[in-house]
């Protein structure tokens, strides 16, 4: 108990367990769903591999958790060539929404 008591779990979770688990997901995903942005055979711009939208909450016991994830996504996005969006509310998800992205992830939002 004395781990969870003193929220040492979260930042193990955050800083070790989260980036394994995202990094896992990113490589399994097929190669047909990462190529939504086609390119040119002139064209040598770096367009994103793929979008990637996260849901997460900004406040609550988690929040450590999420700041830390976030900054991690963020350079993972920059070194591995895709986008990522943050959204913190559900009111704007539907299929149209969804469809412009090939990646969701449900970073901290009830419910777990």
């Amino acid at each position: 108990m004395y781990l969870f008591s003193r929220g040492i779990f979260s930042r193990i979770t955050a800083v070790l367990i989260f980036p394994a688990i995202l990094v896992i997901f990113i490589c399994c995903i097929p190669a047909t769903h990462l190529q939504s942005v086609k390119e040119g055979p002139d064209d040598n711009s770096k367009a994103p591999k793929f979008k990637a939208l996260v849901l997460y909450e900004n406040g609550g016991h988690h929040i450590a958790y999420s700041i830390e994830a976030k900054k991690w996504l963020d350079k993972l996005a920059a070194d591995s060539n895709f986008a990522i969006t943050y959204i913190q509310k559900t009111d704007t998800i539907n299929d149209a929404f969804l469809a412009q992205y090939q990646l969701f992830i449900q970073l901290d939002y009830a419910p777990y």
